[in-house]
């Protein structure tokens, strides 16, 4: 064997563990996004419920906030590897879906974070502020378009999906719904997207745990 038979073979060695090693990077990515998203399903979930049945210390509080704020928080951090998942067959409504819900989640941030800084402050005026209006467009929005390009993509389980879709409709519900209405009904809308929200982010955490542990980045 010549040397240059044995520099092409250490080349082709040294290509062959950066591409091992960018797989394993990968992987790892995968596995912690999905650990963030069940984290960020508990965290909300708890929120969102506390708010819907209406429990000593109604959000936003404290505590409430703080919540709010953590599981917001590891949502977005979870959110790349969540989309780049099933981003080659989700196609342009993929990338929509997870902008739009990118950008509700800042918005979601700014409330949560509001009460912490501001103790004064009990409540976002939803016909003044920026932020509420972001929140209410760009949130529901995006978990309805990243539902029905989950759908399509069939990467995650077809269930999860579903429950993206309820959760964005309930939640235009919880806003837009008709004036009047029995508390109940409030209450239950409040009750249905928080809990279709935690399931279905728990759902694909854990769908991207096993994707990775199974050697499918």
């Amino acid at each position: 064997m010549n040397n240059t038979s044995v520099t092409r073979s250490a080349r082709q060695g040294d290509v062959g563990g950066d591409q091992e090693r960018g797989v394993t990077m990968v992987k790892t990515a995968l596995r912690w996004s999905g650990v963030a998203l069940v984290a960020s399903a508990v965290f909300l979930g708890t929120t969102t419920v506390q708010a819907a049945l209406h429990l000593p210390g109604v959000v936003p509080m404290p505590l409430g906030s703080l919540l709010l704020l953590v599981g917001s928080m590891l949502l977005m951090l979870a959110l790349p590897g969540m989309y780049a998942r099933q981003a080659g067959t989700a196609g342009g409504l993929g990338l929509v879906g997870h902008v739009l819900l990118a950008v509700g989640n800042v918005a979601f941030i700014g409330f949560a974070v509001a009460p912490l800084f501001n103790p004064s402050v009990t409540g976002v005026d939803t016909e003044e502020t920026v932020v509420a209006g972001v929140l209410l467009l760009a949130l529901p929005l995006g978990i309805v378009l990243t539902g029905v390009a989950t759908l399509r993509a069939a990467v995650y389980p077809r269930w999860s999906g579903i429950l993206l879709l309820a959760a964005g409709v309930a939640f235009l519900l919880s806003f837009f719904g008709p004036e009047g209405a029995p508390p109940i009904v409030g209450t239950i809308v409040g009750l249905s997207w928080g809990a279709s929200l935690a399931l279905a982010l728990a759902w694909i955490g854990v769908s991207l745990w096993r994707s990775a542990d199974q050697g499918r980045p």
